[in-house]
């Protein structure tokens, strides 16, 4: 499509009518000229405040102006690179603020809030969804958005693997489109893909498709419908303000929000940030403590947090082994040491429990947790071919056991947890080395599968995703090669037919009696080894705000780095 077919098709004017058509052209640049006069007010006053505020915090001021402070650190440190595109892999969080989803799911309840459709009908048999748009949308240029701009998406991420980081079109037949409607065709069955394809970030055709390559785009300058548009941009801080035109502005509260690029636990605690996301030692004290009228914390038990093993990777890739290994761990002691008392010990069946304790197989005993056993350790690693000889772990060429695990240093618990495994290890006779790299360098080494042993995360949105994230073996690459998912490396074809099964099947109880096959696969061949609950680390002000997610209203998990952020932004009230 040519610039001059998209701009006919924006202003809905008959192109035979010129006269028209030249309104439109005169209205489309009274738009743009409209956004970029916005735009360098808003990034003249962002510029001011950043100048005055240098790397910590605004002031709260008496005005009614409401500026609030992120502190999560933007994938410093030391600098950040000008980056909002939202398929990126070294993205800005404050992309996921500007560019919005179909829909957006919370991860506590999976609940879909509608954002840029109004409301969506799955077929009967699964096999395609239909998305209504909503109305009175327009992008930060003041173009209208429309069902052409996401079906150009879909078809870019199908064009650039590369950004179709959650392999959505291994499950898509085709996207199509009209006016205020989609469609989305699914090759098979597939009821688990909608919400993969509803929390899909939306991105203006007029835009992207000038872009020569979307995958090294960096997106300097979104363009979004989303509550807020970039500000001010450092390589220290930047700020996204309001978006005055946004469809429910009246429900954006806050006037600006500021990302600076790093932020230690330290400054957490003394910069009073407005909401801030980590893991702190005795919140009690540590955060309420430093402002007890303001300063609140609420820390929903969220996915597991696993060893993940390079199942590629000998002596990772024998099952005895694995188990060994996972017999070998007092997972109480680790989430114990690692959360001072904030964690909970996971099951190895991969669900969140109790909140998933109905689709637990109730053949699993003692729930799927494994309680630390050193003797059945011993038996299954000698059954790998491995034997105690002078307190070590040998192999049959007599040298010791060594593995390596990679911790990200700046995550506490973590390298904290690691401690703890690498004394139990020591007492099987294995000897770990912890290596504490940038979280950055620790995800590319798990992307490419140069990696041994490394925490990370089941999530999902439904138990389709988490188990397809780690079991599907058309998801991962061989060791070296980026792979899309599954980074442990699992193969089994018996198991890639259970999830087949599982995405088509529509019926509730054959849906629960397959996720009970996949559990029994996580027992049965340990692929990861499920240590304890990961937290959501939410900490909040409410000097300013208030309407902060909690355990009486859990209406988003409290993450500010992903697009449940836009339900805690859309539901923030005034203080006061």
């Amino acid at each position: 499509m040519s610039c001059s077919q998209r701009n006919s098709r924006r202003c809905r004017w008959p192109v035979s009518e010129r006269s028209s058509r030249n309104a439109c052209v005169m209205r489309r640049s009274r738009m743009k000229l409209k956004s970029a006069v916005r735009r360098v007010a808003v990034t003249a006053l962002a510029a001011s405040l950043l100048l005055v505020a240098g790397c910590s915090p605004p002031e709260d001021d008496a005005s009614s102006k409401i500026t609030l402070s992120i502190g999560i650190g933007d994938d410093g440190p030391p600098t950040m690179v000008k980056n909002f595109n939202p398929f990126g892999t070294d993205n800005r969080h404050g992309t996921f603020y500007m560019y919005e989803p179909l829909f957006v799911v919370n991860t506590i309840n999976s609940e879909k809030t509608p954002f840029l459709a109004e409301s969506f009908e799955v077929a009967d048999d699964a096999k395609s969804v239909t998305f209504t748009l909503r109305d009175g949308v327009t992008w930060t240029d003041g173009e209208d958005f429309d069902a052409e701009d996401v079906v150009f998406t879909f078809n870019m991420l199908k064009e650039y693997p590369a950004l179709d980081r959650g392999s959505l079109w291994s499950s898509i037949e085709s996207v199509t489109g009209e006016d205020k409607t989609v469609t989305v065709e699914f090759t098979g069955p597939n009821a688990p893909a909608v919400s993969r394809v509803g929390e899909t970030l939306i991105v203006p055709e007029h835009v992207w498709s000038e872009v020569d390559d979307p995958v090294t785009f960096i997106n300097e300058e979104p363009v979004s419908t989303g509550p807020y548009e970039l500000g001010a941009f450092s390589p220290n801080q930047y700020s996204l303000v309001k978006n005055e035109d946004y469809w429910q502005a009246d429900s954006v509260v806050a006037d600006e929000l500021v990302f600076p690029s790093t932020v230690s636990e330290l400054d957490i605690v003394n910069k009073g940030y407005d909401w801030a996301y980590s893991f702190l030692p005795d919140p009690k004290s540590t955060w309420v403590g430093k402002a007890p009228e303001t300063n609140r914390f609420w820390w929903p038990p969220g996915a597991p947090t696993a060893l993940f093993l390079n199942n590629a990777k000998p002596p990772f890739d024998n099952v005895d082994f694995r188990k060994g290994l996972s017999l070998s761990l007092d997972r109480e002691d680790i989430s114990e040491k690692a959360n001072q008392g904030w964690g909970s010990v996971a099951s190895q069946s991969g669900l969140i429990l109790p909140s998933q304790k109905d689709l637990l197989d109730p053949a699993i005993p003692d729930k799927g947790l494994i309680s630390q056993n050193s003797d059945k350790a011993l038996e299954a690693f000698e059954r790998a071919g491995f034997d105690m000889s002078d307190g070590k772990l040998v192999g049959e060429d007599g040298a010791q056991v060594e593995i390596s695990m990679m911790v990200p240093n700046n995550y506490a618990n973590q390298v904290q947890a690691a401690k703890v495994i690498k004394k139990q290890l020591a007492q099987v006779g294995i000897s770990l080395r912890v290596e504490t790299p940038q979280a950055a360098a620790v995800q590319q080494s798990l992307t490419n599968g140069d990696f041994e042993m490394t925490f990370n995360w089941l999530g999902g949105t439904t138990m389709y995703d988490v188990y397809r994230g780690v079991l599907d073996s058309r998801l991962t690459a061989p060791i070296g090669e980026a792979a899309s998912g599954n980074t442990i490396r699992y193969q089994d074809p018996e198991t890639d037919a259970l999830l087949d099964s599982l995405k088509a099947a529509v019926d509730e109880d054959t849906r629960t009696e397959l996720i009970h096959q996949l559990e029994q696969v996580m027992m049965n061949e340990v692929p990861v080894i499920p240590i304890y609950h990961g937290g959501t680390w939410g900490l909040y002000s409410t000097k300013k705000v208030t309407g902060w997610p909690s355990a009486e209203n859990p209406y988003a998990p409290g993450t500010p780095y992903n697009t449940t952020a836009l339900l805690v932004v859309t539901n923030l009230e005034r203080a006061g």
